[in-house]
């Protein structure tokens, strides 16, 4: 999942976020951030109400 979100968000980084170790801190403290505010992978499915 990271990998697949990190390759539609490349541009938002100057370095490359899988060799450069600072880019590569950033891109995961974005990513942490995008599952904490979506509620993480697999979310949207779990969002209906048992009756």
């Amino acid at each position: 999942m990271f990998l697949s979100w990190l390759a539609d968000h490349a541009a938002t980084y100057t370095a490359d976020s899988l060799a450069d170790r600072q880019a590569r801190d950033w891109a995961v403290r974005d990513y942490r951030m995008r599952l904490l505010r979506d509620g993480g992978p697999g979310a949207a499915a779990s969002t209906s109400t048992p009756s």
